[in-house]
C-alpha cells in the first residue's frame, strides 16, 4: 500500500498530517503467520528533505501454536516509527519517484519484530494430546 505525499511535501517544514490507514485483505506473511487485518493511523511530519512517519497500527492475525500446532488467533497494538528520503540510505525507506511512500512493508516487519519467539495459543498450553 503506498500513500501519495505529492502535495504533502510541499507544505512547511515542521508540518503534520495523519492519515487513515487499514486493510481487511487477507496477507500472508510466511511463516505459518496470515494479516487478517489492519487498521491504524499514520501521522506524517515534513522534515526538509525527509518525511517522518509515526505509525500506531492495531493487527488481527493468526498463527500456529508452537506447542500444539493448532491455528489461533491474535490481536496486537503498537507504534513505531520511520524515515523516508529521497535520497537512498541505509537505515532510511526511499520515498518512490511519484512521491508516495510504501507502508505495508514496515508494518509486516514490526509485525514479524513483536511476534513472540515461542508462539502459544495460551500461556497454559499442554501441547499435542498424546494417542493411545
Amino acid at each position: 500500500m503506498n500513500i501519495d505525499i505529492k502535495n504533502f511535501i510541499n507544505t512547511a517544514i515542521g508540518n503534520t498530517e495523519t492519515r487513515e490507514i487499514g486493510s481487511e485483505n487477507e496477507t500472508d506473511l510466511g511463516d505459518d503467520i496470515v494479516l487478517k487485518k489492519y487498521i491504524g493511523k499514520v501521522e506524517l511530519t515534513n522534515l526538509e528533505e525527509e518525511v517522518l512517519a509515526r505509525f500506531k497500527v492495531s493487527v488481527d492475525i493468526e498463527t500456529i501454536c508452537d506447542r500444539c500446532l493448532e491455528r489461533f488467533a491474535t490481536h496486537n497494538d503498537f507504534r513505531f516509527e520511520r524515515e523516508y528520503t529521497f535520497s537512498a540510505e541505509e537505515d532510511k525507506l526511499k520515498i518512490e519517484k511519484d512521491k508516495t511512500i510504501e507502508i505495508f512493508e514496515p508494518i509486516r516487519e514490526e509485525i514479524i519484530l513483536r511476534l513472540p519467539m515461542k508462539k502459544l495459543c495460551k500461556e497454559d498450553c499442554g501441547g499435542m494430546e498424546k494417542v493411545d
